[in-house]
């Protein structure tokens, strides 16, 4: 038998075994998926963009007409710039609007607008978030910040992200 590879081994490797250097992608099957992370997914989908709005105040609006707001008077033919930030954080509508909370009940937001001005890519967008979570959630089940919250820091841009972001893949 020398000289001869032995039945089921590859070149000195086990059948299946990636080459040194090469990882081999193995989906996992939603069997194996920890259940409840993706029960949180869709609240996610929905918290996210609440709590953390890409911009505020990105179109101008003109009054047609005289309107009483809470923060004073529109004349007709003023400008205002609404703030999409304001609403998310209103505790008249989420109950603590500044905690990230994924057992929130129907969070109301209106991070991609409303009526006619609402966004075209929304739905595309929650489609994305939910692949993305669903995905890293199944790759990494494990996946923590290795540093506080807190301690992470924010560009201070229309588009807000995070400067860095160290995670750990537990």
């Amino acid at each position: 038998m020398t000289g001869t590879p032995r039945r089921g081994r590859t070149r000195g490797r086990e059948r299946g075994r990636p080459a040194p250097g090469r990882a081999r992608r193995v989906p996992l099957s939603p069997c194996r998926r920890p259940r409840r992370h993706l029960q949180l997914i869709p609240s996610a989908v929905d918290e996210m963009p609440r709590i953390e709005v890409p911009g505020d105040g990105a179109s101008i609006w003109v009054a047609t007409e005289d309107v009483e707001l809470p923060s004073g008077p529109v004349r007709k033919g003023e400008a205002v710039i609404p703030s999409f930030v304001g609403p998310n954080n209103d505790p008249l509508v989420n109950d603590d609007p500044r905690r990230f909370r994924l057992d929130r009940e129907n969070p109301t937001h209106l991070t991609f607008g409303w009526g006619p001005h609402f966004c075209l890519g929304a739905t595309l967008a929650r489609v994305e978030l939910r692949e993305v979570l669903g995905m890293l959630t199944e790759r990494f089940p494990g996946l923590a910040l290795a540093e506080p919250p807190d301690e992470i820091g924010w560009t201070a841009t229309a588009i807000r992200r995070p400067t860095r972001l160290l995670v750990r893949l537990r």
